[in-house]
This record gives structure tokens, sequence and C-alpha cells, in this order.
């Protein structure tokens, strides 16, 4: 049932700006545990992840509770919903966010195909997971598909000097995300048998 996802790790220490992420609904029934990854995405989410974005998948999750608030849901049985992720990146404070709601509701995480998602797309598709027996990874690279990474960028946007106060700050908010990617994908969760990134790749980013 689990499909290993291709990886394509990119060293890229700059990336453009596309605007905000648009976020979709397409439909609000939950996916059979057979229907997962196969049945296409009820929710999507397409562009830079900016400030938002998570509490945006959240309050689908939260309006929508009625309908997984079921047995099967709440048990072992593998029901829920699957989102689209594609995107440039964006803001990782913002993926580290996505993965705590990712993960709360054992969301599937797919990157449609001929779609790209890198930088903090690809740290938000990691946390693709379902619950059958306990957590497990579930992400799904369509053929076509790219998947790229790399470590947190400080972007200072000028060409001028810049105040060192300004660097140290940038330079501990990227620690921090590094630390909340580290905090998040390699290590368990509460009912979890297997980390959801592998270390050496987090390693190589």
């Amino acid at each position: 049932m689990f499909r290993s996802v291709g990886l394509l790790v990119a060293v890229l220490m700059t990336f453009g700006s596309s605007g905000a992420a648009e976020f979709a609904v397409h439909g609000d029934t939950p996916h059979k545990l057979e229907e997962r990854g196969h049945k296409g995405c009820q929710i999507e989410l397409k562009g830079e992840i900016a400030d938002g974005d998570a509490d945006n998948l959240e309050n689908f999750m939260v309006d929508n509770a009625d309908k997984t608030m079921t047995a099967e849901y709440w048990g072992q049985g593998g029901a829920g919903y699957d989102l689209c992720l594609s995107g440039p990146g964006g803001s990782f404070h913002e993926a580290l966010k996505l993965i705590d709601v990712i993960s709360e509701y054992k969301i599937v995480t797919i990157v449609p195909s001929g779609q790209a998602c890198v930088s903090a797309c690809a740290v938000a598709f990691m946390a693709g997971t379902i619950f059958v027996d306990g957590d497990s990874p579930y992400r799904l690279l369509s053929k076509g598909a790219r998947l790229g990474f790399h470590a947190p960028a400080i972007a200072m946007g000028s060409e001028q000097l810049v105040p060192v106060q300004v660097v140290e700050a940038s330079y501990a908010a990227a620690l921090a995300d590094i630390a909340g990617i580290a905090g998040t994908l390699l290590t368990n969760s509460q009912w979890g048998v297997e980390p959801r990134m592998h270390p050496g790749l987090f390693f190589k980013m």
C-alpha cells in the first residue's frame, strides 16, 4: 500500500517569490483507507507557503470534524483526507506549523503529476501521515512530479550593508527552523512506528 518516494535533493540558497499559497477545497468527504492517494485530493495548497496557511488547513479539519469523528477514523481504519502540495517554497516557520496540523489529523500528502514541491513545501510534504495500527509516513510523489530540499536560507533582500543585529536575528531564526525540522520529522510521533524523514536526507539539506 505504501509507495516509495523518489527524492531530488537540491542545494539552493535562494528561491523566488510567487505570492502566498492558494488554499482550495475540492471536497469534504473523507477517503476510505483503500482510496487514500488514489481518489484525488480533497484539499490543495499551491504556491509559496506563507503565514496563515496552517490555520486554513486546520480550520478545514475542524469544520469537518463531524465527518471524521467515526470509529473508523479514530480507530485504525486509515480513513481521512488527502492534501495536494506544490510550490517554490516560502516560510519554513509556517511549514513547521503545517507539519503539526498534517500530523495531528493524519493527512496524506501528494505532489501532483507535473508539479514541483521544493524547500518549505517539501518539508511540509514529508509530514504526510496515515493511522493504521499506529502512525506511519504516507507521502505520494506522482509520476513526473519533483521534490527538492535545501536548508533554510537567509535572504537580506538588499546589496547594501545590513546591521549585525538583523543578521544575528535572521541566523537565529534559521537555526530555530532547522531545530524544528529535526524535532518533528526526525522523531517518532506519539503513535508513530518510524520517523518521517531519514537522518541522511536531513544532513544533506
